[in-house]
């Protein structure tokens, strides 16, 4: 079982809740809210990103979650979790029919940067379990077989490990 300690709790409420972000009318908000994000994230362990991906509000773009992804303890049952949280084939259908805004063109992207590395075994580790017919209670491949045609096969397999009971911000 991995529990969180408190650190690694805090910092996972600290990016969940959006605790890093700058809110005020300087010209280098954004950049120091960034800076703030990457300082922690760097930090974060492999449980703990999975923790943030969990809490995860994707109402405000995907920029984190790119991050999540490219960081170096990213695991990949944690990036297949982000790949079906994603909604692969709502996405991949919307782009083809060209009714996609910015920020879900943002998601397109992250989902094919998933497929990619998920395909060429990029992650370096493969600990966490994840199930797409089951994320979080929710089923996630239970679209129609014309949903399932644009999802590449192995995006369905599963990853074997520790199942994970995601903390709650």
């Amino acid at each position: 079982m991995y529990d969180l300690t408190k650190e690694q709790a805090e910092r996972v409420e600290y990016l969940a809740t959006d605790q890093w972000v700058v809110d005020d009318d300087s010209t280098d908000s954004d950049a120091r809210s960034w800076h703030n994000f990457r300082k922690v994230l760097s930090l974060m362990s492999f449980i703990e990103l999975h923790h943030f991906a969990c809490n995860f509000n994707w109402d405000g773009g995907v920029d984190e979650l790119d991050a999540v992804i490219d960081h170096p303890a990213c695991d990949a049952g944690t990036a297949l979790m982000i790949y079906w949280l994603g909604q692969p084939a709502t996405c991949y259908r919307m782009a083809a029919r060209r009714t996609i805004c910015e920020e879900s063109d943002a998601v397109v992207s992250l989902l094919r940067k998933i497929e990619f590395k998920m395909e060429n075994n990029v992650f370096q580790s493969n600990l966490i379990a994840c199930d797409p017919t089951n994320i979080m209670g929710q089923p996630m491949t239970l679209g129609s077989d014309r949903d399932r045609a644009v999802v590449p096969a192995r995006m369905f397999r599963a990853t074997t490990g520790i199942t994970i009971v995601p903390h709650s911000c």
